[in-house]
């Protein structure tokens, strides 16, 4: 009675995977038709080639790691160490709305390992508040590092303009809105 017993689960579980194996298989045809944008009217020779070429073995990716850090090749920009206008200096992108600030000028320059951006102008929401904002980019990591940021004008003589860049100190010159000339220490953010 144990013998019997025992073969009838046997039987049952065999019985099981025979038919859990089929919808298995149909299955993973389906799945490879589906993804192999397999004809479904195709003849079956035409199937079974299909299901093939989905199948091939891939060869494995090896790449053996750099034996020293990669410096970058970092290229200045079209017009470097120029100041001028986004349009006069190639139609470069601005990086600041403008329906928040409007660029009277700006420079920009490769400065060892970085991208330097300076941006001149003013608030839109308030045209006396002059302003420059520097934009500082590392060539390694793509990420803004310091001195990124914003430097309002200590007076409100309108829109800031740009008249010399030092890259060599990070200082510039500038004329307010009214002409009167000043200076800015983008590494202390103190204005002169």
């Amino acid at each position: 009675m144990l013998g019997l017993k025992l073969r009838k689960r046997t039987l049952v579980l065999l019985g099981l995977g025979v038919f859990a194996g089929t919808i298995s298989a149909i299955g993973v045809v389906s799945a490879q038709g589906a993804t192999s944008g397999v004809d479904p009217s195709a003849s079956p020779a035409a199937k079974d080639a299909s299901l093939r070429t989905v199948s091939a073995p891939v060869a494995p990716v090896t790449s053996q790691p750099p034996s020293a850090p990669v410096t970058p090749i970092v290229s200045p920009p079209l017009r470097a160490a120029q100041i001028g206008t986004p349009l006069s200096l190639g139609g470069v992108p601005v990086p600041i709305s403008p329906a928040i600030f409007t660029v009277s000028n700006m420079w920009q320059d490769v400065v060892g390992q970085t991208y330097v951006s300076i941006y001149a102008g003013a608030y839109v929401d308030d045209p006396t508040q002059g302003a420059i904002i520097v934009r500082v980019v590392s060539a390694v990591t793509g990420l803004t590092v310091p001195p990124t940021g914003e430097f309002r004008s200590p007076r409100r003589g309108g829109a800031l303009s740009l008249t010399r860049v030092d890259a060599s100190t990070m200082t510039l010159s500038f004329n307010y809105g009214d002409g009167t000339a000043a200076g800015l220490s983008i590494g202390t953010g103190a204005f002169k």
